[in-house]
């Protein structure tokens, strides 16, 4: 977060608290991209459990149709 000079020399204060503010919500967003990073290891484990799993109980491709559909 960007705090301009002036703000320091006219308001010391005021300065020191918004950046104290900006130091906060860069490690605030830093631990939600760190979550959103866990979460997706999570998922992706997840989508190669259930992979394993329907391989297991599938073990040959299961035949599909295919539905064509024409224009109306």
């Amino acid at each position: 977060m960007f705090i301009s000079q002036a703000v320091f020399q006219k308001h010391p204060l005021l300065g020191k608290m918004l950046s104290e503010m900006g130091r906060v919500l860069d490690s605030l967003e830093a631990v939600n991209i760190g979550r959103l990073v866990q979460r997706a290891r999570r998922l992706d484990q997840t989508s190669l459990a259930l992979e394993r799993t329907s391989q297991e109980l599938f073990p040959h491709p299961v035949r599909t149709r295919s539905i064509s559909h024409s224009p109306v």
